[in-house]
Parts: structure tokens; C-alpha cells; sequence
């Protein structure tokens, strides 16, 4: 299910470019275009995994798959941890390194975003998701939750520590 994020000229965060061939191939279910800091931050992971990869002689031909989990860095876990929080509390992180757009809500405020997040994006309901996850391999699961991870992006959650652990 493609999503179109909201394109505004007011923000330069806001800036779209097609989506490179290497991401749309992994995440064919992408939207054509996508936030140039998106891009921006795929393209220093898929980098940094790559000098690893060469740096320590391992197979590349992985290397795209691998920075986008990577670049989630357990956004998963972020989607099915629920237990562990109180849903009337609001997030214990030091305010300063949380995003405005987290600041200020509940952990209940927070999952429900990233509900609707997944719901509009991928289809998938978290059920569905800890159902696809029990296998403990993230990479496929990464790829199809990179959508959901990107919409909540541009809603102004951080990558970290707001979505990845």
C-alpha cells in the first residue's frame, strides 16, 4: 500500500525526491517520492554498513537490507513493547533528546500513532505484526514496517530515541 507523504515547501525537511532504486527495490510498497532527509539518513546507514561489510571482509551483497534494519534499529520492538509501559504515563526519556512531537503525549497517545501509522501504511495490525515477528529475523518485517517507520518520521518523531531503541 503506497503512501503519499504530504509535500510542503515551507520546511525544507519537507523537501521529496524520487525514491533511489536500491530502497524501492527492498520496499517496493514505498511511494514514489520521499522526504530528502529520509533519503538522507538511508544513504549515511547503507555507507556506514557498507565500510563495515568491507572493513571486516563480509558477504555485500546484503548490505542494502541489512541499513535499513539498521537504520530502524529495533523499531520493532518499539511496536510490540507495550507491556512494559504504563499507557497514562508519559515517556521517561530526558525531555531534551525526545522530539516535540512526543514530547507531551502518553505512551498510550504514542501507540496509538504508531497503530494508525501501521494501519494506513502497511495494513497490518499489531497483532499481525508480532505474529510475523515471533521468528526473531527483523529484516523482513524491517522492510515491510519501513513505511509506517517513515510516516511517523514526518509526523516529527526523531529515529532516535523516539522510534528505535
Amino acid at each position: 500500500m503506497k503512501e503519499k507523504f504530504p509535500e510542503t515547501n515551507e520546511n525544507p525537511e519537507n523537501q521529496f525526491e524520487p525514491t533511489p532504486e536500491w530502497i524501492k527495490t527492498l520496499c517496493p510498497q514505498l511511494a514514489d517520492t520521499l522526504p530528502v532527509v529520509i533519503i538522507q539518513e538511508l544513504e549515511e546507514w547503507r555507507k556506514k554498513v557498507e565500510s563495515q561489510h568491507i572493513k571486516y571482509r563480509l558477504d555485500i551483497r546484503n548490505v542494502s537490507r541489512e541499513s535499513v534494519s539498521s537504520y530502524m534499529n529495533n523499531f520493532i520492538l518499539r511496536v510490540n513493547d507495550r507491556r512494559s509501559k504504563d499507557p497514562n504515563q508519559k515517556p521517561s526519556m530526558p525531555q531534551e533528546l525526545i522530539s516535540d512531537t512526543l514530547r507531551g503525549k502518553t505512551w498510550r497517545e504514542f501507540y496509538e500513532e504508531i497503530d494508525e501509522a501501521l494501519k494506513q501504511t502497511t495494513g497490518l495490525s499489531v497483532k499481525e505484526v508480532k505474529k510475523l515477528s515471533k521468528g526473531g529475523d527483523y529484516s523482513d518485517i524491517n522492510l515491510r514496517l519501513l513505511p509506517a517507520f517513515i510516516f511517523l518520521r514526518q509526523k516529527g518523531y526523531k529515529r532516535y530515541p523516539d522510534l528505535a531503541l
